[in-house]
């Protein structure tokens, strides 16, 4: 079931402000029918393999609307799975993403609110399932609600103010173990200028981020800063930030805060591409920060190297599921935690397309260091997805991803996941789509009673009542 918190922040999206109502909407629905065969259901080790037919039901709805001064986007899916060994194991698992904002006062006074639903994986000391059909007990619903209201305003003309308010709230609903439902609160002021032709541009800025859960005592980062920009040219802009940061992490090794710096260069090759580094002193020692964007013709690329102190209910609260995976995919799985850590995290994504052809590139490394009882956890993998157009109706497929999970508490595991799809999607008619996937997991573990291997075919048919 969605949880009660979901239905309300769908009630204040729906009825956020009336521009609403005379706003441009974009709206589609239907239904799709799965039939799958999967070769080993319950994810065991070679030699215990049990496989079964599972029926799908995948009823969805997306909407988008947009007025002058409100934007809602919506995407539910309802994934009904029923499986051969019978009624006992048969499920309902519900898939949202709602965003919306508002303008209540014009250019000034703005509100966002977001709610999600998913499935996710909770923890790396089992065999990981890497979508909804698999049958285990290592997989919890994530519900997250998110409320931010904020003031955006131009001063003088010269300088713009930020004051941002929002409130985190992720919900595990099926972890068995411990309950670690987590209720974040950011608080943001931030009073800057932007005007490339003067020398100089500055920010003052103060930031706090509460970690709390229902298990262990609340956890803040508190900071205060000025930056000042040096508008060298249209291509290049260093800055350097100067400012005091506190802390109250429980039982941590770390430093409680102190004086932090950091110096820092944009960079604007050309037109098209923005490449920014920094490097500074924080309280857990050296701090580093990365991008680089560019925007072509064919190829686009993002590369992002971000350093900051949080827990995975405010990760989940901050991701957007993306809209191209199957239902419940693990496209990047993070064990669930209720300890604070600091993430280092860098991530590539380089899009190419040509003619009838899109390639995907993605790749991501991720390091968690807890700030509370030690130890660390790695993650890092690759995926790749591409699509061909064969005709104007027919469109085959690839997707392959490979990732390596390494923690050190409660028990040093270490875990391999690759997936690989091959699909073959075909317009039948207006209302009609139909898709032939086969699909291969596996999982490889220092422990071995979680290593698995599965095959599966699946057949849906997708019928579109609308699109208005």
């Amino acid at each position: 079931m969605i949880q009660q918190r979901v239905l309300s922040s769908l009630f204040i999206i729906l009825s956020i402000n009336r521009t609403s109502i005379a706003a441009e909407w974009d709206n589609a629905f239907g239904v799709g029918f799965v039939v799958d065969y999967v070769d080993n259901i319950r994810l065991a080790p070679t030699g215990e393999e049990e496989s079964q037919y599972v029926a799908q039901i995948t009823p969805f709805i997306s909407v988008h609307g947009e007025g002058d001064r409100a934007r809602l986007d919506l995407e539910y899916q309802l994934q009904y799975l029923n499986y051969q060994s019978g009624d006992i194991d048969n499920e309902i698992y519900h898939r949202l993403y709602a965003d919306a904002n508002a303008e209540f006062i014009e250019q000034f006074f703005f509100l966002d609110l977001s709610a999600a639903n998913f499935q996710s994986a909770i923890t790396d000391a089992a065999s990981i399932p890497q979508d909804n059909i698999s049958i285990t007990n290592n997989r919890t619903n994530v519900t997250t609600t998110t409320i931010s209201p904020y003031i955006n305003a131009r001063i003088l003309s010269k300088a713009e103010l930020l004051i941002r308010y929002a409130l985190e709230n992720t919900k595990y609903d099926e972890f068995e173990t411990i309950q670690p439902d987590t209720e974040n609160k950011n608080y943001l002021a931030e009073l800057s200028t932007s005007d490339p032709g003067a020398p100089l541009d500055w920010r003052l800025s103060y930031s706090k981020n509460e970690l709390n859960t229902n298990l262990v005592e609340s956890n803040y980062y508190e900071e205060s800063s000025f930056t000042l920009f040096y508008n060298l040219s249209l291509q290049f802009v260093p800055y350097t930030t100067i400012g005091n940061e506190t802390n109250k992490i429980v039982n941590t090794s770390f430093s409680e805060g102190g004086m932090f710096w950091n110096v820092g260069l944009i960079w604007r090759p050309t037109p098209r591409t923005t490449i920014t580094g920094e490097h500074g002193e924080r309280f857990y020692g050296s701090s580093n920060a990365f991008s680089w964007t560019t925007k072509g013709k064919r190829t686009n690329i993002n590369i992002n190297y971000t350093e900051e102190v949080t827990n995975t209910g405010q990760v989940f609260a901050g991701q957007t599921p993306p809209a191209e995976a199957p239902p419940g995919s693990n496209t990047e799985f993070t064990p669930i935690s209720i300890r604070p850590y600091l993430r280092k995290r860098l991530v590539s994504n380089i899009q190419y397309n040509y003619s009838k052809t899109s390639l995907n590139w993605y790749s991501f490394n991720e390091k968690r260091v807890y700030l509370t009882g030690g130890g660390e956890d790695k993650s890092y993998g690759t995926s790749v997805n591409w699509d061909w157009t064969l005709t104007d109706r027919t469109t085959p497929g690839l997707t392959a991803g490979w990732q390596r999970i390494q923690s050190e508490l409660p028990l040093l595991l270490d875990n391999e996941l690759l997936n690989i799809d091959l699909s073959i999607n075909h317009i039948t008619s207006k209302r009609l789509v139909s898709t032939i996937t086969y699909r291969y997991l596996k999982q490889n573990s220092n422990f071995q009673q979680n290593n698995y291997k599965q095959n599966s075919i699946s057949a849906n048919i997708t019928l579109l009542f609308g699109n208005n």
